[in-house]
């Protein structure tokens, strides 16, 4: 999604808009489970196909652990990344 200065694409502007999603299921029982019952891989896996999102790439994290991963959005204009530990 690209943003110009009247809040649409329609302007001309070609700012792109970031959007980040962090959860935590700590203390919920019914989340935890969910997110339990797989491995971060497969967590990530399982959301970029509800997203439609495809061509995905593992990056590297160093010491901090966890599956980072981005593929290209369904319109084919955008990626879209995910961090799952």
């Amino acid at each position: 999604m690209t943003c110009g200065q009247g809040g649409g694409p329609e302007d001309g502007d070609s700012r792109t808009s970031l959007v980040f999603v962090g959860m935590s299921a700590d203390g919920v029982p019914e989340p935890a489970t969910d997110l339990c019952s797989r491995s971060p891989s497969e967590e990530v896996d399982a959301t970029f196909t509800g997203m439609g999102i495809s061509e995905t790439s593992d990056f590297p994290v160093g010491s901090l652990g966890g599956i980072p991963r981005c593929g290209r959005t369904p319109t084919g204009g955008g990626a879209a990344c995910a961090w799952a530990d």
